[in-house]
């Protein structure tokens, strides 16, 4: 995946956004179910792999949360967090947990932290609302919550996800 490139189309290279891994490994494993019934091993490897890719490169174990951006396999250049990479981690995290939970804790953990770092940081507690961007500590410094590309699936799926996901774990 890249989502950088030159004027001739070639892809600039060590460019990471984690919000798109974690949400890639999401939609690569629905829409191979939605297709086939259940996905591929292939399609699992690789969407497990972008989900630990994150997790390791962009992953704020001090305060929870996914950065937004960084070097390929370096440390993070933006550790700001922005609304959509939150949502979509918790929606990954669980998905993870789903599929891996008997074998680890790795994806439980930090979901649970990031629903913390969301609720805690994210949610807007006095007007309501999601904060778009706050700092990696979890400081709004930006009070905005609306911008051209801020919309409201990234929230609603991942919480009808993570409902549904819950449920099913709970049974």
């Amino acid at each position: 995946m890249n989502l950088y490139f030159t004027v001739e189309w070639q892809p600039i290279s060590d460019h990471d956004s984690y919000g798109h891994d974690i949400e890639t490994a999401f939609l690569m494993l629905e829409s191979d179910e939605l297709l086939n019934g259940t996905a591929d091993p292939k399609t699992e490897r690789m969407a497990k792999l972008l989900v630990d890719h994150a997790l390791a490169n962009g992953w704020d174990e001090i305060h929870g949360g996914f950065y937004r951006e960084g070097t390929t396999f370096g440390l993070p250049e933006d550790k700001r967090k922005e609304w959509w990479v939150q949502f979509e981690g918790l929606n990954s995290l669980l998905l993870m947990h789903q599929r891996y939970g008997h074998e680890t804790d790795v994806y439980f953990n930090p979901f649970l932290k990031q629903w913390e770092f969301i609720k805690k940081h994210q949610v807007d507690k006095e007007f309501g609302g999601i904060f778009d961007t706050v700092e990696s500590d979890g400081t709004v410094m930006d009070h905005t919550k609306s911008r051209i590309w801020k919309e409201c699936y990234h929230e609603t799926r991942t919480l009808l996800n993570t409902i549904a996901r819950l449920e099913a774990l709970a049974q």
